[in-house]
């Protein structure tokens, strides 16, 4: 016997024709978007199988080389989804790059130069 995965809670974000634009928090806490048919909708969220199988509803920022999925995810926790995002919100997107790359990187020379240390 298959069992349906459970729904995810959805919020929906626009609605145009036949087609919504639906936003989710997974349960590794990355969020996510998709397009998908308003059919799909239901009370108690939306099947996973068909969030997967949606339109991406943000631009997938870890194709750029030097991207991460990480970064990418910060990007969309702080509404960088879109180009236009980008360019609107480029502080929260050098905010984000701070954090998930410099941060990590001055404490690891830190680190490493305190071990080093010939003092």
């Amino acid at each position: 016997m298959v069992v349906d995965p459970l729904p995810v809670p959805v919020k929906v974000l626009h609605k145009e024709g036949l087609a919504a634009l639906v936003q989710w928090v997974a349960d590794d806490g990355s969020t996510g978007r998709a397009i998908i048919p308003i059919t799909e909708l239901k009370r108690d969220g939306v099947s996973p199988l068909t969030l997967a199988a949606g339109m991406p509803g943000g631009e997938p920022w870890s194709e750029i080389d030097g991207i991460d999925d990480v970064l990418e995810q910060e990007f969309y926790q702080r509404g960088i989804w879109e180009p236009e995002d980008m360019l609107q919100l480029s502080h929260l997107a050098q905010q984000a790059i701070q954090q998930v790359l410099v941060v990590p990187l001055k404490k690891r020379l830190l680190e490493y130069s305190k071990r080093v240390s010939r003092r």
